[in-house]
């Protein structure tokens, strides 16, 4: 019997309330409950991005915004903010969580649009993202040209991909970091140490600041 290849299905990301949401975004490992990870892990990121900012209250783009969970804190810090995500309900629910004049939540096309009439980012996010991607090649090509030269971008990823199927989670084996870093310069990689973070996530995960040079 003939097995068919996978199809790529990112509706698991169409979650129709916050828990739901947060359950996909963070998934209970190991023990440790989401809540736990959205009340620990938050927090130590937040904490290692600022280090890293360009300057205050720069323009920031979450790419993978999810519900918001890094854009609100960061628009109450005063930055103004575009989240971007190819899911429709997580755009709705990041607007009506965070509700705020400094953010706004759209698709990938619509970022495509501003891209291409000269607005760009100094900072990009892409928090649990690229894993998860279909094309890497394509998503580390539009982060590239949506960043200005000198700004920095923020990625946090498991070492091996994990893309939603109908099958279930597939590895193709690509290289998310080495991708990146055909386009970008690596300033900073560190290990993933969120206090409480899972074992799996401390063993296999990372967090890397990159800067586009050129």
């Amino acid at each position: 019997m003939q097995h068919l290849p996978p199809i790529y299905d990112p509706s698991v990301f169409e979650q129709t309330d916050v828990e739901g949401a947060k359950n996909i975004i963070l998934t209970a490992e190991d023990g440790v409950s989401t809540q736990t990870r959205w009340d620990t892990e938050t927090p130590w990121l937040l904490k290692l991005i600022n280090q890293h900012m360009v300057k205050p209250k720069c323009l920031i783009v979450d790419y993978g915004c999810g519900i918001g969970r890094l854009s609100a804190p960061l628009v109450n810090l005063g930055h103004p903010v575009i989240g971007v995500d190819i899911s429709y309900s997580m755009r709705q629910l990041a607007t009506d969580q965070i509700s705020n004049d400094r953010f706004v939540a759209i698709t990938p096309l619509m970022f495509d649009q501003l891209v291409d009439i000269g607005i760009k980012a100094d900072f990009i996010l892409s928090i649990w993202m690229l894993q998860h991607c279909l094309d890497l090649e394509a998503e580390v090509s539009r982060l590239y040209r949506s960043l200005t030269k000198g700004g920095l971008l923020a990625v946090v990823d498991m070492r091996h991909r994990a893309i939603p199927t109908n099958q279930g989670w597939v590895n193709d084996g690509k290289n998310v970091i080495k991708t990146l870093c055909d386009y970008f310069n690596l300033i900073q990689q560190y290990p993933y140490a969120a206090p409480k973070a899972p074992q799996n996530l401390r063993d296999n995960a990372y967090v890397a600041i990159l800067q586009k040079i050129r």
